[in-house]
């Protein structure tokens, strides 16, 4: 039997045929069980992501950008295809090698991040929730190649955003009860996700009702709306410029 740095043929053959079949079972990360894909639009993709304790994704790809607003966060695992024993990065919820972070903006506490080298570095990967809450996020997915063209102002969005890059614009706007934004439109498609508790509604061409934290309200390019607190407390609202 022939060996290879101390490796049987027949084991490493055994290996290949399993990292060939693990390549032919992953599937898109919008396919995933636990990226419950709740909207689709064109280049737009909005995903529900629910990883109990203890549990582990399916092997999903990556390979447009993502950002991501994190509700629940846990201690995760992430490991590559083909990279199973090695030391994993952090994951989103937390882990190691991440020193504290100033708190965000709102009031909320939740944090977003966007991920775009998935463009030119594809991953396949699966995600083990190794501690004790659910691992809960919403995440926006922009197939489209971005649009770096606009200001703010001209986008049809006032205030600083707190995530930016060629895909994505993410600001927070923090309602007391009964108000409204006033009446706006943009040039670009906007995700509009509830990130506290409360109740309002967001009024275009469709009438959303959002009621509880990962709600989710959608609004095409032009399409006037306004947001109002309908509850008796302050209420929090992302709205996600997607960019394409």
């Amino acid at each position: 039997m022939v060996r290879y740095a101390g490796i049987s043929t027949a084991l490493l053959l055994v290996v290949v045929a399993a990292l060939v079949r693990a390549q032919e079972e992953a599937m898109p990360v919008f396919h995933e069980p636990h990226h419950r894909q709740v909207f689709h639009a064109g280049p737009t993709r909005i995903l529900d992501g629910r990883i109990p304790p203890g549990d582990i994704s399916l092997y999903h790809t990556h390979d447009h950008p993502i950002l991501y607003v994190t509700f629940s966060s846990s201690q995760t695992k992430t490991e590559t295809l083909g990279q199973e024993n090695a030391t994993p990065p952090a994951g989103r919820g937390g882990g190691r090698g991440r020193g504290p972070l100033p708190p965000p903006p709102g009031i909320s506490g939740l944090r977003m991040n966007s991920t775009t080298s998935y463009v030119e570095r594809p991953i396949t990967h699966r995600i083990a929730n190794m501690g004790e809450r659910m691992f809960l996020f919403m995440a926006v997915v922009n197939e489209s190649a971005g649009n770096d063209s606009q200001s703010v102002s001209e986008a049809g969005f006032t205030g600083e955003p707190e995530v930016t890059n060629k895909w994505f614009r993410a600001y927070r706007t923090v309602l007391a009860p009964g108000e409204s934004t006033p009446k706006h439109k943009h040039t670009m498609p906007a995700v509009l996700i509830q990130t506290t508790e409360g109740t309002a509604v967001a009024s275009g061409g469709i009438k959303w009702e959002l009621d509880e934290p990962t709600r989710w309200a959608w609004f095409e390019a032009g399409d006037a709306h306004d947001i109002k607190n309908l509850g008796s407390r302050p209420l929090e609202i992302v709205e996600i410029e997607v960019r394409r």
